[in-house]
């Protein structure tokens, strides 16, 4: 179900496949307030957050622009709330965050 949260938020790629090509692009098709939320949440947590300024950093010496990183970022944040949500527990950072190496 993490997935369609991902797709629904536009964080999710979207894998276009035919013959021997294979293209990875952008979702355009999203809940427009959703990614807007997600967004603004990524801007502040990669200045605010030591564990998601590495992991934005991370993103962008990859050579990720800006907005990519921050949608990498999101897409980890998502899934760590999903998982608090599903499971009824509060987040722990000590138990929730992962080193970027560490996907």
């Amino acid at each position: 179900m993490t997935g369609a949260l991902l797709a629904e938020s536009g964080l999710a790629p979207v894998t276009r496949a035919s013959g021997r090509t294979r293209q990875v692009r952008f979702r355009y098709a999203a809940n427009k307030h959703l990614r807007h939320a997600i967004d603004w949440w990524m801007t502040v947590a990669a200045r605010e957050d030591p564990w998601s300024k590495q992991v934005y950093d991370q993103a962008r010496a990859a050579g990720h622009s800006r907005y990519r990183a921050y949608r990498g970022l999101g897409a980890r944040w998502t899934r760590i709330l999903w998982r608090a949500w599903t499971d009824h527990q509060p987040f722990d950072p000590d138990r929730g965050h992962h080193t970027p190496a560490g996907n």
